[in-house]
C-alpha cells in the first residue's frame, strides 16, 4: 500500500509524490492508500501485444514505472502514449540537484525506449514524427534544452507533455505538413529556428 497525495488547487492530479514542484515546492496532503501490482505482471495478464495501445499518465511515476517495463516494451513494442511530469520529481529545495535528477530520470526512460522506431511529439498544436536517424538531433535540441512550463517555476528538462512511441510509421503523419515560423520540428526531423 502507497499513500496518494492530493496537491489541493495547484493541479487536478493526484501523485506517488509528496513533494511536487509547481510556483513554489508543494506538500500534497494524503487523499487515499492504493495497492501496487507489479506493471509487468499485469501487462503480461492482460495480453499486451504490438497492437496494443498502452497510455501511462501517473504523475511523475512513469519514470518508475517505464523502466520497470523496458525489457516487455521492447520485447512486445506495444503503441505507447507516455505523458511526462519532471516537475513531480523533487529530490528537495536544490535546483540544481532537481534538474540533475530530472535529466537523470529522462536518460533512462531514452535508454528504455530507444528500441523504438518512431516517437511523435506536439509541436505548433500538430503531432510530428522524429525518425531513428533524427534521434541525436531530438536528444540535443529537445531533451537537454529548456522548456518552460506553464505553473511551474524551474526550467525543466528531458520529456515534457505527452509522447508517442511506435515500432510503425502512422500513416495519418506521412503527408506532408505545412510549417509556421519559429518551429523547431518539422515533418520527420529536428531542426533550429
Amino acid at each position: 500500500m502507497l499513500p496518494l497525495y492530493a496537491e489541493g488547487a495547484w493541479d487536478s492530479g493526484s501523485s506517488i509524490f509528496r513533494t511536487v514542484e509547481r510556483g513554489a515546492l508543494v506538500n500534497g496532503v494524503p487523499e487515499a492508500m492504493v495497492q501496487l501490482r507489479d506493471a509487468n505482471t499485469v501487462l503480461r495478464e492482460i495480453g499486451v501485444t504490438g497492437h496494443t495501445l498502452l497510455k501511462i499518465d501517473v504523475e511523475g511515476a512513469e519514470y518508475l514505472v517505464v523502466p520497470a517495463i523496458a525489457a516487455l516494451l521492447a520485447e512486445v513494442k506495444p503503441f505507447l502514449h507516455l505523458s511526462f511530469h519532471p516537475f513531480n520529481l523533487v529530490a528537495g529545495a536544490d535546483d540544481y540537484v532537481n534538474t540533475l535528477t530530472r535529466i537523470r530520470r529522462a536518460m533512462e526512460i531514452g535508454e528504455a525506449l530507444a528500441p523504438y522506431r518512431f516517437m511523435y511529439c506536439r509541436a505548433q498544436g500538430r503531432w510530428v514524427r522524429i525518425e531513428w536517424g533524427d534521434r541525436m538531433t531530438y536528444l540535443r535540441e529537445y531533451l537537454l534544452r529548456h522548456k518552460v512550463v506553464p505553473r511551474v517555476r524551474s526550467r525543466q528538462y528531458g520529456f515534457i507533455d505527452a509522447i508517442g512511441f511506435t515500432d510503425v510509421k502512422l500513416p495519418a503523419l506521412d503527408e506532408p505538413k505545412p510549417t509556421t515560423a519559429g518551429t523547431r520540428m518539422t515533418h520527420g526531423s529536428v531542426v533550429r529556428p
